[in-house]
């Protein structure tokens, strides 16, 4: 079925409110599938690319989703210390970043590049942020942990208000998703 699958998501068909209950998918992309109150209990994801995947209101019970990609952009590698704040500039094509080492960072968002401070237009572009950039800042609360930026053309994914009872939730490198769906608004629930 993972292949029907794929091509109803690429045909951009409406998969809200679908039971997908105990579905196996491997080796391929759901990206900007749209399952938002789906049923996806005991569902087993392999190698599956969910960049832009719509869950919200999803049930995921008991999942096991492993080797799961969501497709990054650009990488922002240039602070030596935490990334405290990042803000947006009113046309989105440059954002800033600001850090611990005491720097504000500028990036061109297509392209990835940093706008470096000797740049002529450097000092025009910072022009179009408010400082501090704490106030506007689109990180939110503070991340200490946070020292490389990643610009993504999709959204990661949404999953506001999904069921979450148990389960794994693994990207391709390894990582546990379920602080990201904690941040999503998610939480994850023990059985009685």
């Amino acid at each position: 079925m993972w292949f029907e699958l794929n091509i109803l998501v690429e045909m951009k068909v409406d998969l809200t409110n679908q039971l997908f209950e105990r579905i196996r998918i491997e080796n391929t992309s759901l990206i900007r599938g749209n399952f938002v109150r789906c049923n996806l209990n005991e569902s087993e994801f392999n190698n599956v690319d969910i960049s832009g995947m719509n869950l919200n209101g999803a049930l995921l019970q008991n999942c096991k989703w492993k080797n799961i990609k969501i497709q990054e952009l650009n990488k922002l590698n240039g602070h030596t210390g935490s990334v405290l704040s990042i803000s947006l500039s009113p046309d989105g094509t440059t954002l800033a970043s600001g850090s611990s080492d005491k720097s504000i960072r500028l990036w061109d968002v297509k392209s990835g590049l940093q706008i470096q401070d000797s740049d002529q237009k450097y000092q025009d572009l910072l022009a179009q942020f408010k400082l501090p950039l704490h106030q506007n800042n689109l990180l939110g609360e503070s991340t200490s942990y946070l020292n490389i930026l990643l610009i993504s053309q999709l959204e990661l994914f949404q999953a506001k208000g999904a069921l979450i009872l148990q389960g794994e939730f693994v990207n391709h490198q390894g990582y546990d998703l379920k602080q990201l769906l904690k941040q999503k608004g998610n939480e994850f629930q023990k059985p009685n």
